[in-house]
């Protein structure tokens, strides 16, 4: 295995989603938000959270040398305790690229959660990164 570079691609990652939260008039103990009052918060903020990611995943070397960029999407709940749900990966070229980032999801400290309504409420992301094997 070898370490390679992330560019995450975001603008400022508590704001990645700008949209209602999943639910048709009400909100309820189980309503997950897309955009909240107080965002989701990593302990030491956004720059704590791409350095964590940075210095823990460990990306496979891919099989075939020419898969050179690959688009991957990481989708995820910060529950109302903090820790990361629900985690999916989508566009992983290499199934043991995805098992190496729930590896580090799994380790990973617990969020400040998200507020709304000044009550702690789960929030969804979409955090798109590029994984770069470079030669």
């Amino acid at each position: 295995m070898k370490t390679i570079c992330i560019i995450f691609i975001a603008f400022g990652f508590p704001h990645l989603n700008a949209m209602e939260p999943f639910r048709a008039t009400l909100s309820t103990p189980d309503s997950i938000y897309k955009s909240v009052e107080q965002s989701p918060e990593f302990p030491g903020g956004d720059t704590k959270f791409m350095q964590f990611l940075q210095k823990n995943l460990e990306i496979p070397t891919p099989a075939n040398e020419d898969e050179v960029v690959g688009k991957v999407f990481l989708k995820f709940v910060i529950d109302t305790d903090g820790s990361v749900t629900n985690l999916t990966v989508t566009g992983a070229k290499d199934p043991a690229l995805e098992k190496e980032i729930k590896r580090v999801f799994g380790i990973c400290a617990k969020f400040k959660p998200g507020m709304q309504g000044g009550r702690p409420v789960k929030v969804y992301y979409t955090l798109p990164i590029y994984d770069i094997y470079g030669r």
